[in-house]
């Protein structure tokens, strides 16, 4: 429960700066990093810590590539390691994969209010469907 409530706190905080901003801080990615590490090495000894680190490896490694090709800010990519910080990989993966179909649907929702004749680059705040994504990842994991 802890590590729900710590998760979606942190998730919550930067999906709401992603919609104001356009930019999720350093502040809370890294603050949840160590909150991840921190817990689960308590919680777990060097088994926690282990998990914590490979969770915030699973992160960078599933949206590396997007990053690189200018699809999505490093924001994103440390915002999904701060998941698998305080989860783990097999989480991260879960809210990974719920959050790429949350960003579809946010992307067609969004789509009629762009020009279809416009140059500029229409973007959605992806931390949101990292938000959304990761609320599914619990329910899903709960049997909700």
């Amino acid at each position: 429960m802890h590590l729900a409530m710590a998760t979606l706190a942190g998730t919550g905080l930067c999906a709401l700066c992603d919609v104001r901003t356009g930019r999720i801080p350093n502040k809370i990615t890294f603050s949840c990093m160590l909150v991840g590490l921190a817990i689960n090495t308590v919680c777990s000894g060097l088994k926690g810590l282990c998990s914590a680190c490979f969770g915030i490896l699973v992160g960078v490694l599933l949206l590396i590539i997007p990053f690189a090709l200018g699809g999505m800010g490093a924001g994103d990519v440390k915002m999904l390691a701060a998941i698998g910080a305080i989860n783990g990989s097999e989480f991260v993966l879960q809210a990974f994969l719920f959050g790429a179909v949350a960003g579809g649907i946010l992307a067609l929702v969004s789509r009629p209010h762009a020009s279809i004749f416009s140059n500029k680059k229409s973007t959605i705040p992806y931390g949101v469907a990292m938000f959304f994504g990761t609320i599914t990842a619990y329910m899903m994991s709960s049997g909700l």
